[in-house]
């Protein structure tokens, strides 16, 4: 079936019956049948809430056999029927390098249904539960909280200018797969959509996660006047679409009071 948006080749996808597009980062087949288009960004294989309004949770409800593979020193409770298992996921290798290259943990920790279970990072800002429709997702290193067990996570590498001058860092973490990931964010989360070849100019502190298909790359910051006084820097980074982006309110401002804290 053809994409009546790109007119390119979407997929079917079985577990939502439903066709992809993956050019528009977006669900199809319910546009041919003349229905509502299926939500890719709060489905998941049990049911979950977000709560709270400054520090927010994850509760989730796990039926028999199901798992939340989360960050280490996450939860906040959990039923007695829950199974804890903690473990270096995909191997000691892939573990080190989360740890080492992603920000993330050499250990991640497994909660087995059935039961609730509740999880926050403990950070001031939204939790974004983010379903995976097949397409992956680039995000900063340290926004994983958690995930279903069928989202694979591996550390990827940005281009050199772009980490060190366009805020997105030199390594990342990159998400597939057919599942839900949780991702963290300080402050409020700014979304939208970039359509092919349209652009968007960010401050480098604001970055979240794209759409793998989204291009990132430096913008350099016009006028000397804008340069030493704009309060922007000499670079900013620039997202070219197709895709998805997320954007963070709080990001400049919790880094800084977090490097003030460690000093």
């Amino acid at each position: 079936m053809q994409c009546p948006v790109c007119s390119g080749e979407t997929r079917y996808v079985d577990q939502y019956k439903q066709y992809y597009c993956d050019r528009c980062q977006a669900w199809r087949g319910a546009v041919a049948a003349g229905g509502p288009i299926p939500s890719t960004e709060a489905r998941a294989s049990f049911p979950f809430t977000v709560e709270g309004k400054w520090i927010q949770m994850v509760v989730a409800t796990l039926g028999a056999g199901q798992t939340l593979r989360v960050q280490p020193g996450v939860m906040i409770y959990r039923d007695p029927s829950v199974q804890m298992q903690t473990k270096a996921q995909g191997g000691l290798l892939k573990g080190l390098g989360r740890s080492m290259l992603g920000g993330e943990t050499l250990m991640l920790t497994d909660y087995g249904g059935p039961g609730r279970i509740a999880i926050s990072a403990g950070v001031p800002g939204e939790i974004m539960p983010l379903t995976l429709g097949g397409a992956a997702v680039r995000a900063k290193s340290g926004a994983f909280i958690a995930c279903e067990t069928n989202v694979e996570m591996e550390v990827t590498t940005e281009k050199i200018g772009t980490a060190i001058i366009g805020g997105t860092g030199l390594f990342q973490l990159r998400f597939h797969g057919m599942g839900t990931v949780f991702i963290q964010a300080k402050g409020d989360i700014i979304k939208g959509t970039l359509q092919a070849g349209q652009e968007l100019i960010a401050d480098e502190n604001s970055f979240l996660a794209v759409d793998d298909s989204v291009t990132r790359s430096r913008e350099r910051v016009q006028g000397m006047r804008n340069i030493l006084t704009g309060g922007e820097g000499l670079y900013l980074l620039k997202l070219t679409g197709p895709g998805r982006y997320w954007l963070e309110s709080g990001g400049g401002l919790i880094d800084w009071i977090r490097q003030l804290a460690a000093r």
